[in-house]
This record gives structure tokens, C-alpha cells and sequence, in this order.
């Protein structure tokens, strides 16, 4: 019997240690393409459009109960430096406090402005964010539509730097901008998850792009062509990542991502660890969800190479708390049977994985942290700790989310909650 566990142990490290190896190939991409990507994204945001040649632009701002936040995200809205007559903006107000009135009293003094702003309220929660932006949708024939969670701020310049991919070719789907954080230093959990986010939003999202990889919709911050959207079939609610789901559909028929890491939008991170840990069951759960209902149909569009490394880094991410759980639990049957409390073989197998998977994040940590330009040190060390604490404390929730998932389990749309300040 200990020497099934231990093989069994063994078995699953291996496989935890495989799921590291893609990781490796966005560090190679990375380093390899980083200079000459960010100086095409350069010359492609430097040259700036004429007025008289920008398109109407419908900007959505889907809220649920956001009533601390919702005023600075409309007036952020309607600074975008861009034509009055060509920028309409929706608030999709689904709340059942006083969000909507808080929005109207922000609106009425911007319209007065000569800004184009209406709130908007369906009675329900039907499809909820998806639901939401679509009903919004129907109400507009705008090319081009842009969206905001509720407690961001973009800059005047955002709307200006995103666009620009789509001038310059009509095959891009769908512009994602790099999210940045608004209250990074209000406590250790926040500068975990910044630290965290940033190794996702500012290495591995460009280096997906750079080497030609499906990218992702992150819900906000981003800018959409209205055709590709309506060639992917709309916005859907069966998952609760309508955003992953809607940019692997477009991906599908043939448009294409742009990701935009010189241009950003900062939000508010939950300072909360209730908050964070609903937040991440839904990111964990809805990916799961989009990955299963959609991937299947992108993968044909794919390259051999790219094909594999997509697959590798979608079941990596999502089976390796469950490979974690599993080899531990095979490691531990393995000394019971054995009657043994040490190992040389078993920790030696232990502290390789580990540090396969520990690299490879400490190497995206630091790109990351090059690109945006930190050089700070101090604090790094407790940072990292931090968010590898943070983080494998959320391995059993990752796991029932990802089970979930498998499930088909349905699950409501819990929105984060947001201080505001």
C-alpha cells in the first residue's frame, strides 16, 4: 500500500510540475519580444486621430448597489477627451438602493454640461452584468462600445489610447487596456493582490499578445467593436465570466485582441477578505465555466504550437490546486503506510514542484515590475509572502469553485463590494 501512495505522490507531482512549463514559455516570449512590442505600441498610440474622424462611442457602466463610487466613475466618464456629439454613455443601473438616484443627480448636472448620459433601470436582474449590458446594447446603434465596472476612473486620454489599435485594423475585435489600482497600499491584502494582478495584467496578458495567443476580456477597462460582438452571438448569461465567454466567441469567428499595457485605467481592489474571497470564486468559477462552454470552439482557429500552450495554461492554472490536494493527500497516505514521519524522496519531490511554480511567479513578479517601472524594494519580500499566503489559502475555495463549475452548477453574480473614497 505506501508503495502505491507513493507512486500515486509521485505521479501527481510530476504532473503539478508540468503545469509550471508554460509559465516558462510567456517568461521566453516575454523577454524576447518585450522591446520591440512596446515600441510598436508606441508608434501606434502616438499618432492621434483627427476629431472630424472619430466614431460614435456607446460607454456602458453596468452597477449593482454601488452607491459610494457610481458619481466619480459617471463624471471620469463624461472628461473622456473625445467629441460630445460622438460619446453617449449608459448607466445600467440594476441596484436596489440608491445607486441609480446618486447617478441620475451626477448625470443631470454633466447633461446640462452637454454631455450624452442616461441611466437606465430593467426592473430585474435577469442575466445580471451580461443581462445588463446587453439590454443596454439593444438601446444604441454605436459602432464602438466601451466599458467600465463602476468603481474605476480612466484618464481623459483612455478612450483616445484605445482606440487606436481599431483605427489601425479592422480585423481587432475587441481592445483590452492594462487595469491599474487605485487603493494599492490600503493594507497587506491589498498590496498582495496588486502585486498578484499586476504579474497578470503586465506580463502575462502582453506576452499572450505578443506571440499571437488568444486573449481575454477582463470585464472592463476595455473597448469593443459592436460587430464583433454581435458575430460572437451577443452577451450571454449562462456563465458568471460573460466577459472570458464573449471574447473566446469573438476570437472564434475570426477577430482578433488587441492588448494595450502603456495604457491603463485604475479601479479599487477589495480591501476585505470576505469581499476578495467571493471575488475570486466568481473569477475561479466563471473561468472554469467560459474555458468549457467556448475554448473548444477556438482551438481550431490556433496553430499546433499555440494550440498546445493555450490548453496547457487553461488546465494548468485550473487543476493544479486540485493536483496540490491530491498529491498531499498521497503523500501523507504513503507515510502513514509506511509508518515513517520523513521522506527524502517525497520532500526532495515537494521542494522541486514548489520551486518550479515559486520561479516562474518571482520571474513574472519582476517583469512585471520592470515593465510598470517599480523599483521600489522595500516591502517586496513581505508582498510576495503575503500573496503566497493569501493565495494558498484560496486552494479548497478554487477547487469547490472549479467543481462547481464541472458541476454545472448555476451560481448568482455576487458583486464586490467597493468603498469608494
Amino acid at each position: 500500500m505506501s508503495g502505491f501512495f507513493f507512486g500515486a505522490m509521485l505521479a501527481l507531482l510530476g504532473l503539478a510540475a508540468l503545469a509550471a512549463l508554460p509559465h516558462y514559455a510567456l517568461i521566453a516570449a516575454f523577454l524576447l519580444r518585450r522591446r520591440m512590442a512596446l515600441a510598436a505600441e508606441r508608434a501606434l498610440l502616438a499618432a492621434r486621430t483627427p476629431d472630424a474622424e472619430l466614431p460614435l462611442v456607446l460607454l456602458q457602466i453596468p452597477t449593482h448597489n454601488e452607491p459610494r463610487v457610481i458619481a466619480r466613475i459617471v463624471e471620469a466618464a463624461a472628461a473622456l477627451d473625445w467629441p460630445r456629439d460622438r460619446l453617449a454613455i449608459q448607466v445600467l443601473d440594476d441596484s436596489t438602493d440608491d445607486t441609480g438616484a446618486r447617478a441620475e443627480a451626477a448625470a443631470a448636472g454633466l447633461r446640462a454640461a452637454g454631455a450624452r448620459i442616461e441611466v437606465l433601470r430593467r426592473g430585474n436582474r435577469e442575466g445580471f452584468k451580461a443581462g445588463a449590458l446587453k439590454a443596454g446594447l439593444a438601446r444604441s446603434d454605436a459602432p464602438y462600445v466601451a466599458m467600465f465596472d463602476a468603481d474605476y476612473v480612466p484618464p481623459p486620454d483612455w478612450l483616445r489610447g484605445a482606440y487606436a489599435p481599431m483605427r489601425a485594423d479592422g480585423r481587432v475585435g475587441f481592445v483590452q487596456t492594462r487595469i491599474a489600482h487605485l487603493n494599492r497600499d490600503a493594507n497587506a491584502l491589498t498590496r498582495a493582490q496588486a502585486l498578484v494582478l499586476d504579474l497578470h495584467y503586465a506580463f502575462e496578458q502582453p506576452a499572450r499578445d505578443w506571440i499571437g495567443l488568444p486573449n481575454r476580456f477582463n470585464g472592463t477597462c476595455g473597448l469593443w467593436r459592436r460587430q464583433a460582438i454581435d458575430d460572437a452571438g451577443g452577451w450571454s448569461g449562462d456563465t458568471i465570466a460573460e466577459d472570458l465567454d464573449v471574447s473566446y466567441r469573438a476570437q472564434a469567428c475570426g477577430w482578433r485582441a488587441a492588448y494595450l499595457v502603456t495604457v491603463s485605467a485604475p479601479g479599487e481592489l477589495p480591501a476585505e477578505w470576505r469581499a476578495w474571497k467571493a471575488q475570486q470564486y466568481r473569477w475561479t468559477k466563471g473561468t472554469a465555466e467560459a474555458t468549457l462552454k467556448t475554448l473548444r470552439r477556438l482551438l481550431p482557429r490556433l496553430a499546433p504550437r499555440r494550440r498546445a500552450l493555450l490548453v496547457a495554461l487553461a488546465l494548468g492554472d485550473a487543476l493544479l490546486p486540485i493536483l496540490a490536494a491530491l498529491a498531499a493527500a498521497a503523500g501523507l497516505g504513503h507515510l502513514a503506510a509506511s509508518g515513517r514521519l520523513y521522506d527524502p524522496v517525497l520532500t526532495a519531490a515537494i521542494w522541486a514542484t514548489i520551486g518550479l511554480h515559486a520561479a516562474a511567479r518571482i520571474a513574472g513578479v519582476l517583469l512585471s515590475r520592470s515593465l510598470l517601472g517599480d523599483t521600489r524594494r522595500a516591502g517586496l519580500l513581505g508582498d510576495l509572502g503575503g500573496a503566497l499566503v493569501f493565495e494558498v489559502s484560496l486552494a479548497a475555495e478554487r477547487i469547490r469553485a472549479t467543481a462547481s463549475a464541472v458541476a454545472g452548477r448555476r451560481s448568482g453574480f455576487v458583486r464586490t463590494e467597493k468603498r469608494g473614497g
